[in-house]
């Protein structure tokens, strides 16, 4: 019998068949992305079966950027996140897991968080670099044969940063002449 975490996730997920969505997405979390000019965006390294099964972090990078891009958010360059106060980085985070019980499955783990440089309350000389501020993620479980359909899964959550994002800094109002 496996009793690795990974086995009880999926284990877990099996029996809870849905999605299971979590994060950060609250009024006030979104007020922390009130005044960014921009962000970066960052693709954490994914695992090499996953990137085999077609979950590709270079196609994914240029998926959320695009997405970016047509809401009219501005993605930052790495000198132009280092020159914008708060430093704001997209970040991407994907984790899997398989286990021998059930080897065709992945376990999914999609977040989607703002980071930024931010102060203690408490002490405002004390800096936390990078601090995530914004975040939304999904867990769910998908065939190996269809881990490409996860970048929908993907592609919901960064338009719920955007629905974010644009909630505070709204789009000016374009003439009609």
């Amino acid at each position: 019998m496996h009793d690795s975490p990974s086995v009880v996730l999926l284990v877990g997920l099996v029996l809870f068949a849905s999605p299971l969505a979590q994060g950060a997405d609250s009024a006030r979390e979104r007020e922390t992305l009130r005044g960014l000019t921009g962000v970066r965006v960052l693709v954490a390294p994914l695992k090499p079966e996953i990137e085999r099964d077609g979950f590709i972090k270079r196609q994914l990078q240029t998926d959320v950027e695009r997405r970016l891009h047509k809401a009219g958010i501005r993605v930052l360059t790495d000198l132009e996140r280092e020159a914008t106060p708060g430093g704001p980085l997209l970040s991407i985070t994907v984790a899997t897991a398989t286990e021998a019980p059930f080897p065709h499955l992945y376990a999914l783990s999609i977040m989607v968080s703002c980071h930024q440089n931010a102060l203690l309350e408490r002490d405002l000389s004390v800096a936390a670099y990078q601090a995530a501020t914004w975040s939304v993620g999904t867990i769910s479980m998908v065939d190996r044969q269809q881990v490409g359909t996860a970048r929908e899964s993907l592609a919901q959550l960064v338009d719920r940063f955007i629905n974010a994002y644009l909630g505070v800094n709204p789009k000016p109002e374009r003439s009609r002449h």
